[in-house]
């Protein structure tokens, strides 16, 4: 009976381990079972942050585009505005350049008296325009006047002086004397090599034409010191290239003292640009001494 008593205590102790064993069991999964939820419920927080996140970062995105359509937008209308007010204010220059032309045309009045002395502002505007045709026709009359007194000329030194001694004028400081020259005005090729002094030569004498061409161009209708000078610079010029192109040489034969030798052709450029210089020196001083305000609007 002992032994059967201590065998049955022994199974129910060991019942009593099996089922605290199973217990045992039991908490554990229990606990795998939450730690898992636990894991689930993270991950799909933290799913659900990454999609708030790219939502936030698509729509920022979406904003930083629609600010810098609005300001290309804005530069847009900026830059139309600049326009306009580009085109108003060159429509309101031309409107008071022909109101000042027109006021230029006008003739006084009788009653006002005329004064013997134009003022500072006439002598830096000059005459008043003319029209076109007259003075084209006033342009190309003093080129062939200047060139054809400058061909006269040297025809006249080149028959009469050629194969004869110098003749002097004005106490020996002046005198005609036949040269021809291969160079430039006043004999100064010595600063072009010799190679290429021909070509050279050409081609400035062209191009100083064409700019002296444009020049009087962009002065049409007007008569003052400055167009007269540009003519008489390229009546100087034309002269000199056509006797090149004509004869290979330019005759020069007026020769003073302590100065080579030179032409009628050199004459007009020299004084032509001497004219040039008085022309930009009163400006300067007119510019200097008028008073600035403000520009008249054009209604």
């Amino acid at each position: 009976n002992q032994s059967q008593s201590q065998s049955q205590s022994q199974n129910q102790n060991q019942s009593q381990n099996q089922n605290q064993s199973q217990s045992q069991n039991q908490n554990q999964s229990q606990n795998q079972n939450q730690s898992q939820s636990q894991n689930q419920s993270q991950s799909q927080s933290q799913s659900q942050n990454q999609s708030q996140s790219q939502s936030q970062s698509q729509n920022q995105s979406q904003k930083q585009e629609a600010g810098s359509r609005k300001q290309e937008a804005g530069s847009r209308k900026q830059e139309a505005g600049s326009r306009k007010q580009s085109e108003i204010r060159t429509e309101t220059e031309t409107e008071t350049e022909t109101e000042t032309e027109t006021v230029t045309t006008v003739a006084p009045p009788r009653t006002a008296p005329a004064s013997p002395r134009r003022t500072s502002a006439a002598r830096g505007a000059g005459f008043p325009h003319m029209r076109i045709r007259p003075w084209t026709a006033v342009v190309v009359a003093a080129l062939i006047l200047l060139v054809g007194c400058d061909h006269a000329t040297k025809y006249a030194a080149e028959s009469h002086l050629r194969d004869s001694s110098p003749k002097p004028l004005i106490n020996n400081a002046v005198s005609l004397e036949y040269h021809q020259n291969h160079g430039v005005a006043f004999n100064n090729e010595r600063i072009l090599p010799a190679s290429a002094r021909k070509p050279l030569i050409f081609g400035i004498g062209i191009l100083a034409i064409s700019i002296l061409t444009v020049a009087i161009y962009r002065r049409r209708g007007t008569t003052n010191v400055e167009t007269a000078a540009l003519i008489l610079v390229a009546g100087g010029a034309l002269g000199n290239l056509l006797d090149r192109l004509a004869r290979g040489y330019v005759v020069d034969f007026v020769h003073v003292e302590h100065w080579p030798v030179f032409n009628m052709a050199d004459v007009w450029l020299a004084v032509g640009a001497a004219l040039l210089l008085v022309a930009a020196f009163r400006s300067r001083n007119h510019a200097g001494t008028t008073p600035t305000g403000p520009t008249p609007r054009a209604a």
